[in-house]
């Protein structure tokens, strides 16, 4: 960003991208896109008609500058200021290959939340970020161009044209405000310009989410998504609040100022699956040989550590049984049926289970030492047998349960300890 603090003139002010050379670890000499900042913005503050709170970029300064908005009171020396600095801090690319620009206030990183200011006997300010986020286009071989009145390329125009507020007199991301109820200024916005510069695309979403100031309600700092096709707030999400009666006592001094920087889209971890097979061990040595079949419908139950029924499930036509993400959920499931409490996520990381046979936590199939299943009878073989070099992988881990474990809620049970480890593993082994 060429901030314009040298001359101090807003014609001074532009933002470049360059591409850069992973190979070579060099930038090209020629920027791929420059576009200009003296742009026409929206309000920074509602009333800004006669310029008291416009969100219009400055150029960088290097000493304390503020502008008072229509929540400044003169009286009390305190309230609400403003006075935007350019500063393109993120760039992130959509699916369909269009640049997006995260551009932050340097003002929201200068100021704070009734804070004072760098002169002796200053009032208390409250320092309003008016960053922005826009759109570029690709305009050729190694070109990209800016939006233009809420259009970009084949894009747009948006709900934002011909609003003066954006490159050629619109913004694509229009829904970049906030518009309260109850106030008297309703419905016009309360702040048009909310972005703190910070910029994720959502891959197959068709969003592009970025950090924001006062998603829902005033001193708030959060995070909201835009379409990619028509420009609106999809959706948002507070992340801080502070209470502007009680200043900064809730530890929070950010408020309206650059409270969040970047942001980066994360996957759930992989999730965990464990199981094995139940077989009909036909010598009784408690190795599982070959031609010794598995056994169907065998009502198999996973408890937590403390003796909470968290999976459910019944071997398949070989006798084979898992439990993962489509019938785990560790905040308990019903018995019998294996109904989630709230939702399946599969076992937890880093945690022992009980895996029990013959039981789906209701219905009980193993009594009085033997298995009742397909109209016959069968007892459990011999533990740990089994034969090198794969003596941990060919034989049979269950053991009767003395009622030591998990409370005793499966005493007398067949059951396997099993202790998960790192997200993505999958083991059937026991």
């Amino acid at each position: 960003t060429y901030t314009g603090e040298s001359s101090g003139s807003t014609n001074d002010m532009y933002s470049y991208v360059y591409s850069f050379d992973e190979d070579t670890k060099t930038f090209d000499a020629t920027p791929v896109l420059a576009f200009a900042l003296d742009y026409p913005r929206g309000c920074a503050v509602v009333g800004c008609a006669n310029n008291d709170g416009d969100a219009e970029w400055n150029a960088w300064s290097p000493t304390w500058q503020f502008k008072t908005t229509s929540f400044w009171s003169a009286q009390q020396n305190a309230g609400e200021v403003i006075y935007p600095q350019p500063w393109l801090t993120d760039i992130e690319f959509t699916d369909n290959g269009e640049m997006i620009l995260g551009l932050r206030d340097r003002f929201g990183d200068q100021s704070g939340f009734f804070m004072r200011n760098t002169s002796c006997g200053g009032g208390l300010y409250a320092g309003d970020s008016s960053g922005d986020i826009l759109m570029a286009c690709s305009s050729g071989s190694s070109s990209w161009t800016i939006e233009d009145n809420a259009s970009c390329g084949s894009l747009g125009p948006t709900a934002g044209a011909n609003t003066q507020d954006g490159p050629g007199g619109g913004e694509f991301f229009w829904g970049d405000q906030l518009i309260e109820s109850g106030v008297s200024w309703a419905p016009q916005p309360t702040h048009e310009e909310l972005s703190l510069g910070g910029l994720v695309v959502l891959r197959g979403k068709g969003e592009v989410g970025q950090t924001i100031y006062d998603p829902f309600a005033i001193f708030e700092g959060g995070f909201a998504t835009y379409n990619l096709t028509t420009g609106s707030r999809t959706r948002r999400v507070r992340i801080y609040q502070n209470d502007p009666n009680v200043g900064n006592t809730g530890g929070i001094p950010f408020a309206k100022g650059g409270g969040l920087g970047d942001v980066e889209a994360l996957c759930n971890p992989a999730p965990l699956e464990i199981g094995n097979l139940v077989w009909v061990d036909e010598n009784r040595n408690g190795i599982q040989e070959a031609c010794e079949a598995g056994i169907q419908n065998v009502k198999v139950a996973l408890y937590d550590d403390n003796g909470l029924l968290v999976g459910t499930t019944t071997t398949d036509v070989n006798g084979n049984y898992v439990f993962n993400l489509n019938n785990v959920d560790i905040t308990g499931v019903t018995a019998g049926t294996g109904t989630a409490s709230s939702s399946y996520t599969g076992p937890d990381y880093n945690s022992t289970y009980y895996v029990v046979f013959g039981t789906d936590g209701s219905t009980m199939q193993f009594v009085s030492n033997s298995l009742n299943v397909n109209g016959q009878n069968f007892l459990l073989s011999v533990s740990n047998q089994g034969l090198a070099p794969n003596n941990l992988l060919n034989n049979n881990d269950a053991i009767l349960s003395d009622g030591t474990q998990a409370g005793g809620i499966f005493n007398d049970k067949p059951f396997i300890t099993v202790n998960t480890v790192d997200f993505g593993e999958v083991d059937h082994n026991y």
